[in-house]
């Protein structure tokens, strides 16, 4: 565990940092899945490297695939980017990091993927979250140079 949260808090602030050392009233949203591993580490980690109060948290089952349009009749798509609409016009937010993990099972249940099968799930989560990164950037374009997606390794 301990060299997965070294690599974690490594992951998240090379993604995390460029968009907050645009100036101090800058914040970033973090879309992370829903899964139990990862609420709770995101937060300590935000807190420990002093980024209290510098980004907000949505958790939505799978993370990218939220962005999914044609799953779920489009209403997490909505829910989604009523939040990026929300964040990015009232909130301040310059930056997006998308945060994917290995063993999702949203990714199992919704976009096909067999359990176990982590090499066409990298290539499933590389697929969906490049689609919602290039609809992220039609919908708001200031956000186009600050979109990093992380992709964790199975625990």
């Amino acid at each position: 565990m301990q060299n997965t949260d070294i690599s974690f808090r490594s992951m998240l602030m090379k993604a995390v940092t460029p968009t907050l050392d645009l100036n101090t009233d800058t914040k970033v949203l973090l879309l992370s899945c829903i899964d139990y591993r990862y609420p709770q580490r995101i937060i300590e980690t935000m807190e420990e490297e002093g980024f209290s109060g510098r980004y907000y948290h949505l958790a939505l089952a799978g993370a990218s695939h939220a962005g999914n349009s044609s799953k779920h009749d489009g209403i997490w798509h909505k829910t989604l980017f009523d939040h990026i609409d929300f964040a990015v016009c009232e909130a301040r937010v310059a930056g997006v990091v998308i945060i994917d993990h290995l063993d999702c099972k949203a990714f199992q249940l919704y976009e096909g993927v067999d359990e176990g099968d982590l090499e066409t799930e990298r290539k499933k989560h590389k697929e969906v979250a490049t689609k919602l990164v290039g609809e992220i950037v039609e919908r708001f374009y200031k956000l186009a140079n600050n979109i990093e997606v992380l992709l964790l390794p199975k625990e």
